[in-house]
């Protein structure tokens, strides 16, 4: 069966091998920054699940830069620190990260960059995903990642 429930993919979520992940993700970083010319610099963007990855990359392995979007598990792993510059942008009606806790995020990690999209739900940046896509923090985000990535990485 190629079509599988929602139910399937929570489940799947919800047993994922996060540190299989993650070094799957180092190992992009090396691979990438040996291919590199120049200065080498390797940043690393998420969206929701991945948001949440990129946040524990940048906290584990030496990533330049980290952008996590609407990364709602960030605040489970609120006792780690990144070892780069980070941009955490979420959306102010995002129910999976709400205010209360980018707050309490903010408070624990003033040197992570917060971008709050106002009216943007979770999943703001999917076209795919009418009800949730938010043209304009769409648009901002992702001038704001580039503009970071610049910034950080060349």
């Amino acid at each position: 069966m190629l079509f599988r429930s929602h139910n399937y993919a929570q489940e799947l979520f919800n047993n994922w091998d996060w540190p299989a992940a993650l070094v799957d993700l180092d190992a992009g970083h090396t691979a990438i920054a040996a291919m590199l010319p120049g200065n080498g610099k390797v940043g690393i963007v998420g969206f929701c699940f991945g948001g949440s990855l990129a946040w524990l990359a940048a906290c584990r392995y030496p990533f330049d830069a980290a952008v996590c979007n609407y990364g709602s598990d960030m605040p489970k792993y609120a006792d780690e620190t990144a070892k780069c510059p980070v941009l955490a942008q979420v959306g102010s009606a995002d129910k999976s990260f709400p205010p209360d806790q980018v707050a309490a995020f903010q408070k624990r990690h003033p040197e992570v960059a917060f971008q709050i999209h106002p009216g943007a739900p979770h999943g703001f940046d999917n076209p795919m995903r009418p009800a949730r896509y938010h043209a304009e923090a769409c648009r901002n985000g992702r001038a704001l990642t580039l503009e970071f990535l610049a910034r950080h990485i060349g």
